[in-house]
C-alpha cells in the first residue's frame, strides 16, 4: 500500500511532462506554423494585427491617462493635499509631458 503511494507522484509528473510535450508537438506546433506561415504571405491579415496592437496600445495609454485625471480631480474636491504628495506631484508631472 505505501509503495503505491510513493509510486503515484512520479507517475503523476510523468503523465504531465509526458501530455504537456504531446500537446506541444501535436496541438500548439501546428497552430504556430499555420498562423506564422498566414501571416508571413498574407499582407491584409498582418496589417489588420499591427492595428489590433496599435489599438490596445492606445487604449492601455488612455486608460492611464483617465486614472491620472480622475485621481486630481478627486483630489481638488477631497484631498487638497494630493497634489503636494509624492504621487500628486508625479501625476501633474507625468500629465504635464502628455500635455506638451
Amino acid at each position: 500500500m505505501k509503495l503505491l503511494n510513493l509510486l503515484k507522484i512520479p507517475l503523476k509528473l510523468i503523465n504531465v511532462v509526458g501530455s504537456s510535450l504531446l500537446k506541444a508537438v501535436f496541438v500548439d506546433l501546428p497552430k504556430n506554423l499555420r498562423s506564422h506561415y498566414t501571416f508571413a504571405f498574407n499582407m491584409q491579415k498582418r496589417k489588420q494585427l499591427q492595428s489590433d496592437i496599435k489599438t490596445n496600445q492606445k487604449v492601455i495609454l488612455m486608460e492611464d491617462r483617465m486614472k491620472r485625471l480622475e485621481r486630481l480631480t478627486y483630489a481638488i474636491f477631497e484631498d487638497p493635499e494630493y497634489t503636494k504628495k509624492d504621487k500628486g506631484r508625479l501625476d501633474l508631472k507625468e500629465l504635464k509631458k502628455e500635455v506638451i
